[in-house]
């Protein structure tokens, strides 16, 4: 029986599925938000992240090949999801966060699937605090039109 649960194949399972939860409960606070990448775009890159992982061991199994040589190019491919995301109108620049949460998912994929599991799970539980609690301790930015115009009056008098 304990062959059986540390075979590839279930180990296999448990990462895809343990790299879907952790993903899905940062794409979760994303989606809450209205954000462009929300829960389906992070559980997508945080499977596949597992999935390159395991596709990399599974070949390196078979055969003497580099075990990180996948994860290696995932990474540099996650750039340019993470660029589309990224958009400037004149001096606001806007999807930043968006496409570091890309990139954390990502990492956060690659160490399940390493089967780094307390790094993935620690990871995963910092990336949600900081996406869904770090507003609250730098709230003085102006967010909407509105409080603008009316810092504009406050100036004025």
């Amino acid at each position: 029986m304990i062959d059986f649960l540390m075979s590839f194949e279930v180990q296999s399972l448990i990462k895809l599925i343990l790299g879907f939860i952790l993903a899905g409960i940062i794409g979760s606070e994303r989606e809450s938000l209205n954000k462009p990448a929300g829960f389906k775009t992070h559980s997508l890159i945080g499977i596949c992240s597992v999935l390159v992982m395991l596709c990399g061991e599974y070949i390196s199994m078979n055969t003497n090949a580099d075990i990180s040589r996948i994860p290696a190019q995932l990474l540099s491919g996650i750039g340019f999801l993470g660029a589309g995301t990224i958009l400037r109108d004149g001096l606001n620049v806007t999807g930043l966060t968006t496409a570091a949460s890309l990139l954390a998912v990502t990492c956060i994929g690659l160490c399940i699937g390493a089967g780094f599991y307390l790094g993935g799970i620690v990871a995963t539980f910092i990336v949600y605090i900081i996406l869904s609690h770090s507003h609250k301790w730098f709230s003085t930015q102006v967010t909407t039109p509105e409080e603008q115009e009316k810092i504009k009056i406050d100036e004025q008098d």
